[in-house]
């Protein structure tokens, strides 16, 4: 984020990584609250001291746009055509590589997840049976209990390898995922 906005403007965006983790916190707390729009987190009838009182709406918004996760220029070209979500892969895998580290329970399923999304983009599927219809496809291997142990973004013909979609959607779905499941280990 700071490299980028200091290569375009000349000036750094974002001093400390103190100020990440507040706008991290706000958009936790953004999340559960889920105003219709964000500013009305900073509007005088509906102010919200835990956002309000850590920082200003322009500095949120300042930072909320400048926030990269991916250098484009360092990009390769045939990654940004092969993998729709480079601008957060580094995230998605973070947060993958946590997941993997998690013990493996006995029983395990693998599933969709929709994980609304109200922005646009190429990966956006619309279900028009589900609550929220316009939603990524997330596939996941999970606990009985819910907890995500590894899961994959769907993003159309080029989220699995094309010798896998022989055998249909589903099928691919379960071979990709199957191979976190290290089936060697000792399970919980």
């Amino acid at each position: 984020m700071n490299l980028e906005s200091v290569f375009e403007t000349g000036k750094s965006v974002c001093d400390t990584g103190s100020e990440l983790k507040v706008f991290t916190g706000i958009n936790i707390v953004m999340g559960c609250l889920r105003y219709p729009r964000i500013g009305m987190y900073w509007s005088s009838r509906l102010r919200t001291p835990l956002v309000t009182e850590k920082m200003t709406r322009n500095r949120f918004f300042q930072l909320r746009n400048r926030l990269k996760f991916e250098i484009a220029s360092e990009i390769a070209t045939e990654s940004k055509e092969n993998d729709q979500l480079w601008k957060v892969r580094p995230l998605f895998d973070t947060i993958r590589e946590v997941c993997l580290e998690l013990p493996r329970p006995k029983f395990v399923s693998v599933d969709e997840q929709m994980i609304p999304l109200f922005g646009c983009g190429s990966v956006r599927q619309h279900d028009p049976n589900n609550p929220k219809p316009l939603a990524l496809k997330n596939i996941v291997v999970s606990s009985s209990d819910g907890l995500v142990l590894d899961f994959n973004i769907y993003q159309g013909t080029t989220t699995f390898n094309p010798g896998m979609l022989k055998l249909g959607y589903s099928a691919a779905s379960v071979q990709t995922l199957s191979k976190s499941l290290r089936l060697g280990e000792r399970w919980c």
